[in-house]
């Protein structure tokens, strides 16, 4: 029989007890913030200082340069992503997911940073459809690789499974967090682990799966980390039994024996948003069906035109919302005015910008791992741009690429265009690029 749900007095000892942690925990997220910025900066001054006193520096102090500076914008990139969280104005979907393919999606896109890492990645992954937010459960799977692959020492084996009675969906993430020589040791605690297991990318994940109601479970011992993340809303669960009718579904979504309320376990948590309602087969609601950026609800035949989408505004998550929140868009354009420009249209969405100034230098910066989507101006599409385009699709077929034209242009998605580009005009990037940008990025989630 289904658990009984939580009695008012219970709900509200709880909240309790979360805001209290809460408050603890903002304490420790700001303490960690400082020290995640100043560290890598302090180091970035010392290069400056060595190169304004040398008047040179070498590729390994230039590289050292440009760790240090990435590592505190990492910083302060979760950190709003963090702020996000905790905002309570964020609105989740509630929508058909596949998980396995989103995860695989996931590991693909970053199967070269782990190849240039020298990490091999087992996957042992079942088909599972779960019901949550798409894009937040995207952004979650990429905050775990990104806490994973900077603290493994071997290997990184992701396993996705089916409890037993109540069925879940359970993820786990399994690596040596230390060499595995020095694993001998019978019990690590947690606070003899490493520190960078503990970073605000941990928090990050915490705080996300909070939000999505995914318990998160941590066990670090003997040189080996695992983290488990159990999504309870398994898709087949959520389909109404056939004759069912709308009274049974409305006393199921009041938390019966045959439903599932999307918030119940995210609401009793600080950092959680509360989602809507699962609506009843006689009450469509929008937060309900697949957003309409979804991979799921679009065709090549029946794709939408973006002006579709700007006119309907009411469909679009608001901005403070931030659903790519934490995305790569790396731009590539021989132009400052250009460059900035683009980062200027979207600079209210959360991304992590990276720009570059022609194909070559695209074609070296993935080298050594893939942005989620790349925009590029018309004049660099040459044999160059051909290349970068025929290497990325090969492993991330449906990949992202909006060229920029000069001139007047229709705006055109990726759907609706022979070559699968995405296409604006220069002078329409402030109206149409953050609608593109949410649809084509939408495809991976």
């Amino acid at each position: 029989m289904p658990s009984s749900p939580p009695t008012a007095a219970g709900t509200a000892a709880a909240n309790d007890m979360a805001l209290r942690v809460n408050d603890a925990q903002w304490g420790e997220i700001v303490q960690q913030l400082g020290a995640e910025v100043a560290g890598p900066l302090s180091t970035a001054l010392e290069r400056i200082q060595e190169l304004i006193t040398t008047g040179q520096i070498d590729r390994q102090g230039l590289r050292a340069l440009r760790e240090s500076v990435a590592q505190a914008r990492e910083a302060g990139m979760v950190t709003q992503q963090l702020a996000r969280l905790a905002s309570g104005r964020l609105r989740l979907a509630r929508e058909r997911v596949h998980l396995t393919q989103v995860m695989r999606g996931v590991l693909a896109q970053r199967s070269r940073e782990t190849q240039a890492r020298g990490i091999q990645v087992r996957q042992m992954l079942q088909p599972i459809e779960i019901m949550t937010d798409g894009s937040l459960l995207f952004s979650l799977l990429n905050a775990v690789m990104d806490w994973a692959l900077v603290n493994t020492h071997s290997s990184l084996e992701m396993r996705l499974d089916l409890t037993p009675w109540p069925t879940k969906a359970r993820l786990v993430c399994r690596f040596a967090h230390r060499s595995l020589d020095l694993g001998s040791a019978p019990t690590v605690t947690l606070s003899d682990t490493p520190e960078s297991l503990n970073s605000l990318t941990w928090r990050l994940i915490e705080q996300t799966a909070l939000t999505l109601g995914a318990l998160p479970l941590r066990e670090d011992e003997a040189g080996i980390t695992l983290l488990t993340l159990e999504f309870p809303h398994i898709a087949s669960e959520e389909r109404p039994a056939p004759g069912a009718s709308p009274s049974s579904n409305g006393s199921a979504g009041a938390g019966g024996a045959g439903g599932r309320s999307p918030s119940a376990g995210a609401s009793l948590h600080p950092f959680a948003a509360s989602a809507p309602s699962a609506p009843s087969s006689d009450s469509p609601s929008r937060a309900a069906s697949p957003p309409p950026f979804h991979s799921s609800s679009h065709s090549s035949s029946h794709s939408p035109s973006v002006s579709d989408l700007l006119e309907r505004d009411d469909t679009l998550p608001p901005h403070n919302s931030k659903p790519l929140a934490g995305c790569h868009l790396l731009i590539v354009s021989a132009q400052k005015e250009l460059r900035q420009e683009i980062q200027a249209a979207v600079r209210h969405m959360g991304l992590i910008v990276d720009t570059v100034g022609s194909m070559n230098e695209a074609l070296a910066f993935c080298e050594e791992g893939l942005p989620h989507g790349i925009a590029f101006e018309q004049s660099q599409h040459g044999p160059d741009f051909d290349r970068l385009h025929a290497d990325v699709t090969k492993e991330v077929p449906g990949f992202s690429f909006i060229e920029v034209r000069e001139g007047e242009h229709p705006t055109q998605l990726s759907t609706a265009t022979p070559d699968r580009l995405a296409r604006i005009a220069r002078a329409n990037l402030g109206d149409a690029l953050p609608s593109v940008l949410l649809f084509e990025l939408s495809k991976a989630i």
